[in-house]
């Protein structure tokens, strides 16, 4: 595993959380995986589709999201990201802050990372 790798996959995070703070669907397409699973604390699941338009409707805002405790494993083109998130969301109309414990997992194709699939679970208070 190269350095590169972990520089590389921990850009392409940092990219996406800015992309998702500015509602920058155009960026969230090139960085979000066509199969994607994006799988939310209360438990509902989106595709990239579903996922980009509730973006794009303004169904899910970002205020504020905070990555702490990162850490990342590269396994060949396959790269998990773990990390502890504090973000404030408006979904649907509701404000919402949350602490969670969340888990990325890209891939490599075409020479660029692709985000796969996330998945958070809440933390207790």
């Amino acid at each position: 595993m190269a350095m590169d790798d972990l520089c590389e996959v921990g850009k392409a995070e940092d990219a996406r959380y800015e992309a998702t703070l500015a509602a920058d669907v155009s960026t969230l397409v090139r960085l979000l995986h066509d199969d994607l699973v994006y799988g939310h604390s209360t438990a509902s699941v989106d595709s990239k589709t579903t996922y980009l338009d509730a973006v794009e409707r303004g169904n899910l805002i970002y205020h504020r999201i905070e990555q702490h405790e990162r850490r990342i494993m590269v396994r060949g083109d396959v790269a998990l990201v773990f990390s502890r998130m504090v973000m404030d969301v408006t979904v649907n109309g509701a404000f919402h802050n949350l602490t969670n414990r969340t888990l990325g997992v890209w891939q490599r194709s075409d020479q660029s990372w692709r985000l796969l699939a996330s998945h958070s679970t809440p933390l207790g208070d």
